[in-house]
């Protein structure tokens, strides 16, 4: 009895990333990607114009169109990927590859990061924003939890920076429009546009916080505080 292939939910520049793989089995994956994906032919031979057959091996062989889309592009290769890697690397990539890529940018980041050891703003710790270092810190000590070596700064962004027309009747114009219908086939855009720069004028100070990859908060200081 035949056992499925496994699927990938990685592609190759995340797998990359990850640093899960050397970069020398990353570029033989890659290499043995692109034997297995060829151009699909009429029977004369004339090949069809972004469509191309994936060998997934065991599998079998099967037909991508319409290949002028990054996407689609990214979906085939990644596709082929069980074919390509041992059942030890699938397995390890399938179960680890978003922590170690996240640790891995992390590390990258860091390296770049202007370090600073005093913070009067909001921080970042994983994935749980604080809007102080005194409440980041009383949450360690109260948690028990270890002290990591840094946390990112917290940097507010303006939830809404802009919004045009096409943001708000693009869904309307696809689902409902004919073919080619662009904005200018439009009544009103232009009172509808003033409106929308009033609305974001109205709320340039609603602001949300996101990290701020470039500015790391060196602990240590606050621990021995």
């Amino acid at each position: 009895m035949k056992t499925a292939l496994k699927y990938c939910q990685f592609c190759e520049d995340q797998i990359k990333e990850s640093g899960l793989l050397s970069p020398e089995r990353v570029a033989e994956v890659s290499a043995a990607l692109d034997a297995r994906i060829v151009p699909c032919c009429l029977p004369d031979g004339t090949p069809l114009k972004n469509a191309f057959v994936a060998d997934h091996g065991e599998e079998g062989r099967f037909v991508y169109a319409r290949c002028d889309s990054a996407n689609t592009v990214e979906y085939m290769r990644r596709s082929c990927l069980p074919a390509v890697l041992t059942p030890a690397e699938l397995e390890l990539i399938n179960e680890t590859c978003l922590d170690a890529r996240e640790v891995t940018q992390n590390k990258e980041r860091f390296a770049k990061a202007k370090k600073v050891e005093a913070w009067d703003g909001g921080a970042w710790l994983g994935d749980r924003y604080f809007s102080t270092m005194d409440e980041l810190c009383d949450h360690l000590e109260s948690e028990g939890e270890e002290w990591p070596e840094y946390v990112w700064a917290a940097c507010p962004t303006t939830v809404i920076s802009t919004l045009d027309v096409a943001d708000v009747v693009e869904n309307h114009i696809s689902d409902r429009g004919w073919e080619d219908m662009e904005t200018s086939d439009l009544n009103g855009v232009a009172e509808l546009q003033a409106a929308l720069d009033a609305f974001i004028k109205a709320n340039e100070g609603v602001v949300s916080y996101l990290p701020d990859f470039k500015t790391a908060i060196l602990l240590a200081p606050w621990k021995q505080a």
